[in-house]
């Protein structure tokens, strides 16, 4: 018997409290890891492959989104994760999971551009969480919007962490959704 996953509204990992109560961490160790690899197929039916690399600053993803309005979800992984568990109903197995940090859409800023703008989560106890690999769609390319600048020092909540390529953070990004022409099939085509 698998140990089942929930997602919340938020795509975090969402366990309910008994299952947490008899959760066993084997040996109490969480191994870390630095590189992850995100396979998926192409619009034209082939075979493709992401890497994450906490070192190389490639590390934003896409899921898919909980939300009618918009079809996708990104996140910035800041660590790639795994441990060994087991509860009182399960015996051992591995489970995988990225802690990352969240975007949120936002709506109407400039009109003139044909992308996406994120920021990221203002609600802090909505910004960091834990989501199962296997919901990452794929990699994806967020660029700063260097036009607003960076968010103030006053409203900065996080400016440096493991993980972060930047030591601040822009106030908005652009999702750069065609960089590859596999994007612009996926978003020429979801409704």
């Amino acid at each position: 018997m698998r140990l089942q996953r929930r997602r919340s509204a938020q795509h975090f990992l969402d366990f309910d409290q008994q299952l947490q109560d008899g959760l066993v961490i084997k040996n109490d160790r969480v191994y870390s890891h630095e590189k992850m690899s995100v396979h998926y197929t192409t619009y034209d039916i082939r075979r493709g492959l992401d890497v994450i690399n906490l070192q190389s600053g490639k590390c934003d993803i896409m899921v898919s989104s909980c939300r009618a309005s918009y079809p996708f979800c990104y996140a910035r992984v800041i660590g790639i994760f795994h441990v060994i568990i087991s509860t009182p109903s399960t015996s051992e197995q591995r489970f995988d999971l990225l802690w990352v940090r969240s975007f949120e859409s936002v709506q109407d800023l400039d009109k003139d551009v044909h992308l996406d703008v994120v920021r990221f989560e203002s609600n802090l106890g909505k910004q960091f969480g834990f989501l199962n690999p296997g919901d990452v769609i794929r990699a994806c390319h967020i660029i700063p919007d260097w036009s607003h600048g960076l968010v103030p020092p006053s409203q900065q909540h996080v400016n440096k962490w493991k993980g972060s390529s930047e030591a601040c953070d822009y106030q908005f990004y652009y999702v750069n959704k065609y960089v590859r022409r596999s994007l612009l099939k996926i978003s020429l085509t979801v409704p």
